[in-house]
């Protein structure tokens, strides 16, 4: 029974210690302006991209999880050349890339909005285009 008092005696006199963690920071990003075709200038909008990407795979087969991580990698890359304005041509050409790579049908879809095919011959040069690019990594 002394022994258990001993116990009981020992634990109180342990002292407790308090672990303080640093507080999560969020390191700010400068705002990024995306000069438009018109020259008018918008603030960067990651939301407006990805839901133009959701627009452009909707009723097809590619992950929500895949253009999630398109759009992510897309705004490192752009957040990453520390330029504070960027056209959106090249926020276009920059996602067309990518996304040519992880599924065609949504690529020529994305690309019919934001290149502005005028005719069906423009519509049928991009998918030339997509053609041989698949030849040529086939070889």
């Amino acid at each position: 029974m002394s022994q258990k008092v001993n116990q009981s005696v020992a634990a109180v006199h342990v002292p407790l210690v308090a672990i303080v963690l640093p507080r999560m920071s969020r390191i700010e990003q400068p705002q990024l302006i995306v000069v438009k075709n018109d020259s008018t200038r918008q603030l960067f909008n990651r939301q407006k991209l990805l839901g133009g990407l959701y627009r452009a795979c909707e009723k097809h087969r590619l992950p929500a999880c895949s253009l999630k991580n398109l759009c992510k990698v897309s705004n490192m890359r752009l957040y990453a050349k520390a330029d504070t304005e960027v056209s959106s041509g090249k926020i276009g050409e920059m996602v067309m890339d990518r996304l040519s790579e992880l599924d065609e049908v949504a690529y020529v879809r994305f690309a019919s909005v934001y290149r502005r095919f005028s005719d069906i011959a423009s519509f049928e040069r991009e998918l030339s285009h997509i053609r041989q690019r698949k030849h040529t990594v086939n070889e």
